[in-house]
């Protein structure tokens, strides 16, 4: 696939955009600013984040910190100074938040997870800090020589811990990515790209909703913590029941992606990507057909996502080529 290196008429302006395949897109300038993007229209409105008719809450907590997060109509994460984490959604979606923590919390497993502080029925909730730094923060500062090789280890081991403790009752099976929503999402704003989108997404192995561990559902090196006394998960949001593998192949690609957006030679993500499978398997076995297929679907829905960020959407050929294993 050839990608136009410049993007769509709007990147020039709005480098980073956040896909979905309802309603509007969230966009963000390079001084970083908050705009909508209407996929049917192109258009872009600048809004600002405490008027989002959708996350009614949001707009009294500003005063409380700095917003490091933000989806139009759908969430918005704001650091505080005493280090906590305010968590605003959608009102009717309140409910699945806390319980999602909760559900975590209550998996017994050394894992960290955030601890609810406090929720408001405006919608948002008050969450503890995990300690440590992300994977991803580790990562960067690692040495040449070791690469960040114990934390992926650590991280390894922990999450296979994680899905061996008996699941929260309260949890539900996920619902796996579906390639034709992607394939959409992506026509809308590049009507040409969905022939080869089409294309790679027809060779992509068949993967259904299998497993009952409790897992992450979003596993990048972002949404992993690593302390010297162990490891955490945040973002806990699409928790549920799945394959541990689901898990799994979606960090190990991410550890590959992070490479190749370094520019590194590209074995440093393989030898990271199969540190955390041996650490993982020395716990627990995975299914390897399970991991090839999870990390081909992993791939396919990168390249669709990341076509939407300057830095990164020179990759996208490299992204599919994967996909097709």
């Amino acid at each position: 696939m050839i990608v136009s290196t410049s993007g769509p008429r709007f990147m020039s302006r709005w480098p980073t955009a956040y896909p979905r395949h309802r309603g509007c897109w969230t966009v963000r300038s390079r001084d970083g600013r908050w705009g909508s993007l209407d996929p049917e229209t192109h258009e872009i409105a600048t809004g600002a984040p405490e008027n989002d008719p959708e996350l009614p809450a949001l707009r009294g907590l500003l005063a409380r910190g700095e917003l490091i997060g933000y989806r139009v109509g759908r969430r918005a994460v704001i650091r505080t100074p005493e280090t906590t984490f305010l968590k605003v959604v959608r009102p009717k979606r309140l409910a699945a938040l806390i319980r999602a923590h909760e559900a975590a919390a209550g998996t017994p497993s050394a894992m960290v997870v955030p601890e609810v502080l406090h929720s408001d029925p405006a919608g948002w909730v008050e969450l503890g800090r995990v300690p440590g730094r992300s994977l991803h923060d580790a990562l960067r500062a690692a040495t040449p020589v070791r690469g960040g090789i114990d934390d992926i280890c650590a991280v390894g081991r922990a999450l296979a811990e994680f899905h061996q403790a008996p699941p929260s009752p309260t949890l539900t099976h996920r619902v796996l990515d579906d390639q034709a929503r992607w394939i959409d999402t992506v026509g809308r704003i590049e009507p040409l790209a969905r022939a080869e989108l089409t294309r790679v997404a027809t060779e992509l192995p068949v993967l259904t909703p299998t497993g009952g561990v409790a897992v992450h559902g979003d596993l990048h090196d972002k949404n992993v913590f690593v302390a010297r006394d162990g490891v955490g998960l945040i973002d806990l949001d699409g928790l549920g029941l799945g394959a541990p593998e689901d898990d799994v192949a979606n960090l190990a690609v991410h550890l590959r992606l992070r490479a190749l957006q370094a520019g590194a030679d590209a074995l440093l993500g393989e030898q990271r990507a199969d540190c955390l499978y041996a650490a993982y398997s020395s716990v627990r076995p995975l299914d390897p057909v399970r991991v090839d297929a999870v990390e081909r679907h992993t791939w396919f829905r990168l390249a669709c996502l990341y076509r939407f960020r300057d830095g990164s959407r020179h990759l996208t050929p490299e992204l599919l080529r994967r996909a097709r294993g």
